[in-house]
């Protein structure tokens, strides 16, 4: 299957990475990560290369909880793929 998005293939991620499906990180360590780069390099905005709400709802709010337990202030943006009320 191609992506209509970025035209990236299935095939040519197995080819390129060895794995059959795309690994997707715990919110936990997304928001440990964005922690570092706020505090650390002052990072003020991050971009996401997928859309989180593919995830599922449930994945999509412990991220935002785990940043905000941490007191990050950055701005985040992604290209959407659902609505965030759908």
């Amino acid at each position: 299957m191609t992506c209509i998005y970025c035209g990236g293939a299935r095939a040519g991620y197995r080819a390129a990475m060895g794995i059959f499906l795309p690994r997707v990180r715990s919110p936990e360590s997304i928001a440990r990560d964005i922690a570092v780069l706020s505090e650390r390099y002052n990072v003020e905005v991050v971009k996401f290369s997928h859309d989180p709400l593919l995830w599922g709802r449930k994945n999509f709010l412990r991220l935002v909880r785990e940043i905000r337990e941490r007191r990050v202030d950055v701005a985040a943006y992604w290209d959407a793929y659902v609505l965030p009320g759908t």
